[in-house]
């Protein structure tokens, strides 16, 4: 009984202590008893003296405060009993407001404790709108007048009625028709099968009836806040309103007033870092986010930090994560998100600020506070958190002659949501109306379930298999860049010379000169395989710069030496002015040469080959290369071919002694390698001491490790993709080695 007491206490809090009566009120002895009771925090004994003044005087105060202590239990049983006290109070007292409000909780209290009572929410709205009746700035009025419009709102928002008869869906065939480029083939197969056995569905509402619940709930929750600002739940609630209604920028303003108001409040920030988010204010989002960690409790700090991520990566690491020691799970998952991170131009994680957000949208959204279950921690918060928001969110209610058909009553059939990926989807059902959404399971057998598709197996095989899915949303643009990696021996011990030459087109309306205006960030990021970061390279330019290869394009070669090895790289640019971004992650394998065995570095394909040395070129030796990274050449362009042999061996006469065989074929689109088209046998080359020299298919010369280059003119060729490969023989030791490259030939 003392936890009544407390929650009795809790609720007088939302009380009118000022003009809790509408008249002159004396209260009976057994009521001040009663109070006493309270203070003392004997519920048992306030209960029986408020019953007995029930009994003498009936008086309204007591029958208020009596309903007030029963509706503390959420049973149906003591509901029902408070509904009768608080109606009494009410007829004493038809002007009462507190009394009012009472009797409207109480009501929709009792709908949500048993499916006997399905009018009593109604009846609920009712009551609070002849409160507003009576007083238009009642702010609690508003608030939960606003509340039930809105999750009236979240109710049928996306929402279709479900029928019986077998005919597919014309809404999810649009849909699907409209989306197909962006799903996978095999999900569409699978959802038209899916389709043939759910039946037939028909929009509930007509746009206009939605928007009229989203118009009368956002008029209360603004009312709610205008007469009582200091109220944070009517600002999470208008939020969630305007996120579903895809309009988060209008949450913005409200949630930065209420964090004015409630300053050092993590639940604010919170929600004040997924608004910024869904509008693409990364690094606003990302304060917040830190602002509500710093005000975290240890434990709760824990959960979000890294309980979350270890849900996240146990399908991926299992026994592993529970091997290790809290410490190094936690330096695990920190690793996992820096080698995770889309952009590291920027001083904060796009991909955990994607965690982040993910776990506030899902308490937003998914948290059912009334059974303690937190958002994040539910099936579909689970769902959101693994894969991020679908492509598409459909919910569906039963129609009335599917209800006949299976012999149940409307109010009894469960609610089901149908998320909808690019390559998979899920079902879920509210099989008690109480907002707690689980995988669809028609084989639990005590419900009647509105789909025969087991979504809750579904899920387990596919998070074996793909344990996440992220695409990174950035604060700007996207742009594209074309860019090449070239790799040649260095003259450091076990290293490796790697040159990244990547081309700015300023004629691509996605790279317009005004959008370099105020610079660009250049990154080139590596890390082994065991995560260790062994390049940070970071740079920073003004303009748009580089070699200029003609009136509108630049290109930037960027070199590095590095230690042979498997490595994951990362090469990103980001603008200054409008914060555009192209990033590209990948896998990488860094060649190693060996000091005394024959190999051939990477094919250069080059827009210009000329002696000296000349800025944002690849310089070697005597040579600066200027690359064409994505290989695409025309007849108006010349095409040079440059790479470098190594360790040729010496006759007698201290002479290499090689063949060298440029072999050029048309890659087929349908059977790929066509039939070889050319045999390039007079090349022209230059040795270490730089001077030129005629080489043949069988040629000598004073030079292990001679670079050659020579120009191309592919005129006569048809336009397409073609492989250019190399092959050298040592005719001294009769050893191999090749190298290849791919071209895109435009014959204008």
């Amino acid at each position: 009984m003392k936890k009544l007491s407390i929650l009795f206490l809790i609720l007088l809090l939302f009380s009118y202590p000022a003009s809790l009566y509408s008249q002159e009120v004396t209260f009976t002895e057994e009521h001040n008893k009663a109070i006493k009771s309270l203070a003392e925090q004997d519920t048992s004994s306030a209960l029986k003296y408020f019953k007995d003044s029930i009994k003498k005087y009936n008086d309204a105060p007591s029958c208020y405060e009596y309903a007030k202590l029963l509706a503390v239990d959420k049973s149906h049983t003591r509901l029902t009993e408070a509904i009768e006290y608080s109606r009494r109070a009410v007829q004493q007292d038809i002007q009462n407001i507190p009394y009012r409000l009472l009797l409207a909780q109480i009501r929709e209290d009792l709908f949500y404790a048993s499916f006997l009572n399905i009018e009593e929410r109604s009846a609920a709205k009712l009551e609070y709108e002849k409160i507003l009746e009576m007083d238009s700035t009642c702010a609690e009025a508003h608030y939960n007048l606003g509340r039930l419009l809105q999750e009236d709102f979240l109710k049928f928002n996306r929402t279709q009625i479900k029928y019986q008869v077998n005919t597919s869906s014309t809404q999810l065939k649009r849909w699907i028709k409209e989306r197909s480029p962006s799903i996978v083939p095999s999900l569409r197969a699978s959802i038209n099968q899916f389709f043939n056995t759910i039946g037939n569905f028909q929009t509930n509402q007509l746009d206009e009836d939605v928007g009229e619940l989203f118009q009368k709930s956002e008029h209360h929750l603004l009312s709610a806040v205008k007469f009582k600002p200091a109220e944070e739940a009517s600002y999470y609630i208008i939020a969630q309103l305007y996120i579903d209604y895809n309009l988060a920028e209008k949450a913005l303003p409200l949630m930065i007033q209420l964090d004015s108001i409630k300053r050092m409040d993590k639940s604010v920030s919170m929600y004040l870092g997924l608004i910024y988010y869904l509008i693409n204010g990364n690094e606003k989002a990302a304060h917040k986010y830190q602002n509500a960690m710093m005000l975290f409790g240890p434990e709760e700090l824990e959960e979000f930090k890294f309980g979350t991520a270890k849900i996240l990566l146990e399908p991926k690491l299992g026994q592993v994560l529970e091997n290790l020691n809290p410490d190094e799970a936690e330096k695990l998952i920190i690793k996992f998100w820096e080698m995770n991170d889309p952009l590291y131009l920027t001083p904060f994680n796009e991909r955990l600020l994607e965690h982040y957000s993910r776990i506030a949208y899902s308490n937003l959204f998914f948290s059912v506070p009334k059974r303690n279950i937190t958002g994040w921690k539910t099936d579909r918060g689970e769902t959101l958190l693994r894969y991020g928001l679908p492509l598409e969110r459909i919910r569906y209610r039963s129609g009335p002659d599917e209800d006949r058909a299976l012999k149940r009553n409307t109010w009894k059939s469960p609610v089901s949501e149908v998320w909808i990926y690019a390559d998979k989807y899920f079902v879920f059902e509210d099989l008690f109306r109480n907002k707690n959404f689980t995988f669809n399971n028609p084989e639990r057998g005590f419900s009647s379930s509105q789909f025969g598709i087991n979504s809750h197996d579904e899920f387990i095989n596919i998070k074996r298999i793909q344990f996440q899915d992220y695409s990174p949303v950035y604060e700007g643009p996207q742009f594209s860049v074309p860019f090449n990696t070239y790799q040649f021996k260095s003259q450091k011990y076990f290293h490796t010379d790697l040159y990244l030459t990547y081309n700015i087109n300023t004629a691509d309306s996605a790279t317009l000169p005004e959008y370099f205006s105020e610079g660009y960030d250049m990154g080139l990021i590596v890390f082994d395989l065991r995560g260790k970061k062994t390049l940070n390279m970071n740079k920073s330019y003004p303009l748009i710069n580089g070699y200029k290869l003609n009136n509108y394009c630049y290109s930037n070669s960027i070199a590095v030496t590095m230690i042979p090895d498997s490595v994951s790289m990362a090469f990103e640019l980001m603008r200054k002015k409008d914060k555009g971004v192209f990033s590209d992650h990948f896998a990488y394998r860094v060649k190693e040469f060996k000091h005394n065995q024959l190999d051939i570095s990477s094919i250069l394909l080059a827009s210009n080959i000329e002696n000296g040395v000349n800025g944002n070129t690849i310089v070697r030796d005597k040579l600066a290369i200027v690359p064409k990274p994505d290989n695409i050449f025309s007849n108006k362009d010349p095409l040079f071919i440059y790479y470098e042999i190594y360790n040729l061996a010496m006759d007698e006469n201290k002479l290499t002694d090689f063949e060298q065989e440029v072999t050029i074929r048309k890659i087929e689109e349908e059977s790929g390698l066509g039939e070889i088209l050319n045999k390039v046998s007079d090349v022209l080359g230059i040795g270490k001491e730089g001077e030129k020299i005629t080489l043949t298919s069988h040629y000598k010369t004073l030079e292990r490790n001679p670079q050659i280059y020579f120009q191309m003119d592919l005129g006569k060729y048809e336009s397409g993709d073609y492989e250019m490969e190399i092959n050298i023989i040592d005719k001294v030791t009769i050893k191999k080695t090749s190298c290849k490259a791919r071209i895109s030939w435009l014959n204008n």
